[in-house]
């Protein structure tokens, strides 16, 4: 009787070892991933007009502070290289930010940092290198689509 009951607790044991999964790594999150929070960016689930799904956007004119009082809402964005110093590298990021007809877009490519201004104050974002993404502003609302 104890062979049996020994046997059932081997056969118990080697189940549950088997279900285990080996130690992973957790996805390190992309650009806009990093992005987002930092700005109170929401994803962007679904695509018409102005957007397109697959990426996060905020509005910065959302709240009910602007319907009452109106206001003025603005955002600075400027794109540095990591290493400071790297003249090929600030030229490589000199025109990757730019006016369009409907606002503003930077089509970045890292290993770069991508800094934004707005009322709330002043973000910092590494692109890794190796990361693409693209990130617009139109009107009040900036768009962040990894690409």
């Amino acid at each position: 009787m104890a062979v049996m009951h020994l046997l059932g607790m081997l056969a118990a044991l080697s189940t549950t070892a088997s279900a285990v999964t080996p130690f992973q790594q957790p996805a390190v999150p992309s650009f806009c991933q990093r992005l987002a929070p930092q700005l109170g960016m929401k994803p962007n689930a679904k695509s018409g007009g102005k957007t397109r799904a697959g990426g996060w956007k905020v509005n910065l004119a959302s709240g009910l502070g602007p319907a009452l009082f109106g206001g003025t809402f603005a955002a600075s964005f400027s794109l540095h290289p990591i290493d400071e110093d790297s003249v090929s590298e600030s030229k490589r990021l000199e025109n990757a930010c730019g006016i369009t007809a409907k606002g503003m877009t930077c089509k970045i490519e890292g290993p770069a940092r991508l800094n934004v201004g707005t009322k709330k104050g002043k973000i910092s974002t590494e692109v890794l290198p190796g990361e693409r993404a693209e990130v617009d502003m139109r009107s009040t609302v900036i768009s962040c689509y990894d690409t």
